[in-house]
C-alpha cells in the first residue's frame, strides 16, 4: 500500500472507532433482543488501538521524510494515547462515558494527524510530478 491509501485507511478506522463509540452505548442494549452478542470490552479497545498505531506507525512516519512536517506526527502520537488511554481506563474501572470522551477524542486527533499527512505529502513538489494522490 502507498502512503496516500495508508492514510485514508488510517482516516476510515478512525472514523469507526468514533461510530463505535458513539452508537454502541444505544444499539448494545438492543442487542439481547436481536439475540446477538459482542465482546465489547477494554481489551477490543486497546486491539483497535494497535490497529490505528500500526496504521499511524506506517503512514505518519514515512511522512515526515517525505514532507519534513511534524504536526501530522504529534496529532498521531496525542490522538494513540488518547486512544490507549480510554482502553486502559476502561480496563481498570474508569466511567464508561469517560473512557469513550477519551477515545473518541483521540480518535478525532488521528483524523486530523492522517489528513494533515495526506495533504501535506500531496502538496510536495516531488508527488504534484507524479500524481499520486
Amino acid at each position: 500500500m502507498n502512503q496516500s491509501t495508508l492514510d485514508k485507511v488510517g482516516m476510515i478506522i478512525s472514523i469507526g472507532c468514533m461510530i463505535h463509540c458513539i452508537l454502541l452505548p444505544v444499539v448494545l442494549p438492543l442487542l439481547p433482543l436481536l439475540g446477538l452478542i459482542i465482546g465489547h470490552d477494554g481489551y477490543f479497545h486497546l486491539m483497535l488501538g494497535g490497529l490505528i498505531v500500526l496504521t499511524a506507525v506506517l503512514a505518519l512516519i514515512p511522512g515526515i521524510h517525505k514532507h519534513h512536517k511534524m504536526l501530522p506526527v504529534y496529532l498521531g502520537f496525542q490522538g494513540i494515547g488518547l486512544i490507549m488511554a480510554g482502553g486502559v481506563g476502561e480496563l481498570t474501572g474508569f466511567p464508561e462515558i469517560a473512557s469513550a470522551i477519551l477515545t473518541i477524542a483521540g480518535s478525532c486527533l488521528m483524523v486530523s494527524a492522517h489528513y494533515l499527512n495526506h495533504k501535506y505529502t500531496c502538496a510536495c513538489v516531488h508527488h504534484k510530478e507524479h500524481k499520486c494522490c
